[in-house]
């Protein structure tokens, strides 16, 4: 699903993004911005939550300078939501073996929705 990534560059289904993103187990791409560029708070993950999603990837950027707030882990936590927030490449891989592993199973889609931070 995620062909690539580089410093301010996404490649997703062959399609290349330089802005940050939101990507769903279907492959829809949305827009993902945020008033502050390098925090993630509750308000900034609500196209993501629409989406109902069991696992949230964020990628922190390529240094991991996001910081997500604790309203963000605690709304996941509450609402049964896996978080897993890594550096944007690290992340990137956990998004693509999830949706590789659950698209190989038997049981049922991962609901899986990353949200990638593309530069520092």
């Amino acid at each position: 699903m995620i062909n690539k990534y580089e410093f301010n560059l996404i490649t997703i289904n062959n399609k290349d993004y330089k802005y940050d993103v939101i990507v769903d187990w279907n492959g829809e791409v949305d827009d993902w911005f945020r008033d502050d560029n390098h925090v993630v708070e509750l308000k900034d993950i609500t196209i993501a939550i629409k989406k109902k999603p069991t696992t949230l990837v964020i990628g922190l950027g390529e240094n991991g300078m996001v910081d997500v707030k604790q309203e963000v882990e605690n709304y996941c936590k509450q609402s049964n939501i896996k978080l897993i927030k890594e550096n944007t490449p690290k992340a990137v891989e956990e998004f693509n073996s999830r949706l590789k592993r659950s698209n190989l199973a038997e049981w049922e889609q991962e609901r899986i929705v990353g949200l990638f931070h593309l530069t520092c």
